[in-house]
């Protein structure tokens, strides 16, 4: 007997699960699960290249550049969060476990495990902004 779970998913990953779909291959989002975890011979295949994360507008200005470290500090709870830049405008957490998100926010969200404005909160290491900044 195949057992079912129920997965609850965020907007972010369910429009990621619609952009790998296969047309006339995967009838639902678990077909596209089941390929890409699962794996398979098209599973490689299947894997698009992303879209750009929030920050590459700043990168294209050269504000910001892939590898640059960014840090938010919550010294009453004695805690810091650092993540990087990926060269797509990405954020890379440096705790694998928790992933690379396309936005400040749901970044800084999973680190802290509440709702939190990355974009008010992380701090760009280089230069020291909060990268609010980067949006103007």
């Amino acid at each position: 007997m195949n057992e079912q779970h129920v997965v609850k998913v965020d907007t972010e990953v369910w429009e990621a699960l619609q952009s790998m779909a296969q047309p006339f291959v995967d009838k639902s989002p678990n077909d596209v699960l089941r390929r890409v975890v699962l794996g398979g011979p098209r599973a490689a295949a299947a894997m698009p290249s992303r879209r750009p994360g929030a920050l590459m507008n700043a990168i294209a200005v050269g504000a910001v550049r892939p590898g640059d470290v960014l840090v938010c500090e919550q010294p009453r709870r004695k805690r810091t969060f650092r993540a990087e830049v990926t060269a797509d405008g990405w954020i890379k957490t440096t705790d694998p476990s928790v992933g690379e998100f396309a936005k400040p926010s749901p970044a800084l969200g999973a680190c802290t495990g509440g709702a939190i404005n990355g974009w008010g909160n992380w701090i760009h290491e280089r230069t020291g902004l909060r990268l609010q900044e980067f949006r103007r």
